[in-house]
């Protein structure tokens, strides 16, 4: 996923995918399309620890 640019959204005729998996390591920077407010979330698992995460 180097590099990769993901859209997420509903419309998965057009190419958009309604959640993406983003492996370990990786930066997920994310902003919306247009001007309206968007939510982000992060799952993750297995365990997770503060003292593992970068910001």
């Amino acid at each position: 996923m180097d590099g990769a640019t993901i859209i997420l959204g509903p419309a998965v005729e057009e190419g958009q995918v309604p959640q993406a998996v983003v492996p370990g390591g990786a930066w997920q920077p994310a902003r919306p399309s247009a001007a309206e407010a968007v939510l982000v979330s992060c799952v993750v698992s297995p365990g997770f620890d503060f003292a593992d995460f970068t910001t």
